[in-house]
Parts: C-alpha cells; sequence; structure tokens
C-alpha cells in the first residue's frame, strides 16, 4: 500500500516546488508591468486554473471505450488521451490539485499585487475585497462551468488534449503518464 501510494509524496514535493517557481514569477512579473497587463496575467492565472480543473475532471467522467476505439484507429492523441483514464486518479490530481489550486492561491496573490499598483499606496482595504471577490466569484463561476462541460464532452476534452500531448512527446521524446501497471494489464 505504502509502494503505491510513493506517488503522492512525489506530487506533494513537486508541488512545493512548481508554487515557489510560480510564485515568485508572477510576483516579480506584476511588480514590474502596468495596471492591464496585470489584470490580464491575473486572469490568465485563474483561466489556467478553470482549464485544468476542466480536464481533470473530465479524465476522470471519461469512458475508455470511445478513446480505445480511436486508438485502434491510430487517431492522433487517443492513445494518450487513453493513458490520462487509465491513469484517471494521478492525472486528477495533478490537474486539479496541484495546477488548479495553485492557480488559486496564486491567484490570491496575485490580486492583492493588483490592488496595490491599482490604488498605489492608498487605501487597499476595500479594494482588496472587491477585487479578490471578483476572482472568486470568476474562479468558481469558471470551474461550475468546465465541470459541466467536462461532464457532458470529456472524449472530446480529452481527445485535444491527446493531441496537445502528442506533439509534446514527439517534439521532446518523452512519454507522459505512463504506467508499468497498465502496460501489463494489471
Amino acid at each position: 500500500m505504502v509502494k503505491n501510494n510513493l506517488w503522492i509524496v512525489k506530487l506533494c514535493f513537486w508541488t512545493f516546488i512548481l508554487a515557489v517557481i510560480i510564485s515568485i514569477i508572477s510576483q516579480v512579473i506584476l511588480g514590474k508591468v502596468g495596471l492591464v497587463t496585470a489584470f490580464l496575467l491575473l486572469f490568465s492565472i485563474v483561466f489556467l486554473g478553470v482549464l485544468f480543473d476542466t480536464i481533470g475532471v473530465a479524465t476522470t467522467a471519461a469512458k475508455t471505450p470511445p478513446l480505445a476505439a480511436k486508438s485502434a484507429k491510430k487517431v492522433k492523441g487517443a492513445k494518450q488521451a487513453l493513458r490520462l483514464v487509465k491513469n484517471a486518479e494521478q492525472v486528477a490530481t495533478f490537474f486539479n490539485d496541484v495546477v488548479g489550486d495553485i492557480s488559486g492561491i496564486i491567484s490570491g496573490g496575485a490580486a492583492t499585487v493588483v490592488v496595490f499598483i491599482l490604488v498605489n499606496g492608498g487605501e487597499t482595504q476595500v479594494v482588496n475585497v472587491i477585487l479578490t471577490s471578483i476572482v472568486a466569484a470568476v474562479t468558481v463561476g469558471g470551474k461550475g462551468i468546465g465541470k459541466t462541460l467536462a461532464i457532458h464532452n470529456s472524449t472530446e476534452i480529452l481527445m485535444y488534449v491527446g493531441k496537445v500531448i502528442y506533439y509534446i512527446e514527439k517534439i521532446f521524446r518523452v512519454e507522459f503518464f505512463t504506467s508499468k501497471k497498465n502496460e501489463k494489464g494489471k
């Protein structure tokens, strides 16, 4: 049991590393840009979280037969989409929790930086409450829409993601979300 859950320990480690890197980069960038660019960056972070949450839900909602049929027909990206579904537990944790939650946390920090840019050292409480509430509403609403789309269009979403992964694997000669367990049919 412990050996099978070693991926969780690795995931926690990499989550910490990614959060540090993304947080530092976003804070440095936000501190050096104008208000419009800061807003665009803030809502790009929110959109990234919504997008990855949608993909994570699609992975858990998808059925393997349509993807297996496409994979058998050698449709580009189908094999990768099928691997996502076969590794749904790890994939959903990475997409929903690692990327999705890091985006949520960092968007809160980014909103604070935007508030300071916006008020330029003035009164921040009211502006901070309004902006963080807008970010929270957009995040929750976006994830709600994303979950609905993911549940009803999981195959299509995963085929698109599978194609992206296919080209990344082809260019960089790597393979994502492989599992000896799934290859041996256990």
